[in-house]
């Protein structure tokens, strides 16, 4: 009957948005990791206190049909560092413009097995 295919094709979409949705998040979450370790490695700043390095951190967060993944400076002087000082000391930007190839090609990867999976009614 063709209400119970557009159920089950309605069933197999959802299932299917689920899984890429869950592969694209886990992907995120380990490159916005080596994000945060890179940032830190590289921040050009001189180290008073170890705090703004120490507080730079990767996230990957779902939000409605988004998934945002990025970078963030958790002190208070953060944007200071990132947009003073004729932003000799920023770290975020330049992460983040290092690693849009490899968060691209890392979504890409996520996804490139999709069609090896099988939902069951």
């Amino acid at each position: 009957m063709l209400i119970l295919d557009i159920i089950s094709m309605v069933r197999t979409l959802t299932a299917l948005k689920q899984a890429a949705r869950g592969r694209m998040t886990a992907a995120g979450a380990a490159v916005s990791g080596e994000m945060e370790q890179y940032a830190k490695q590289a921040a050009p700043w001189q180290d008073r206190t170890g705090n703004a390095r120490r507080t730079l951190t990767g996230f990957c967060q779902g939000e409605g049909d988004s998934i945002h993944i990025g970078l963030a400076g958790q002190m208070p002087y953060s944007p200071n560092l990132e947009l003073g000082f004729g932003r000799r000391f920023a770290v975020l930007t330049p992460t983040a413009e290092a690693f849009a190839p490899v968060i691209m090609e890392r979504l890409r990867s996520a996804l490139a097995g999709m069609d090896e999976i099988r939902i069951e009614d």
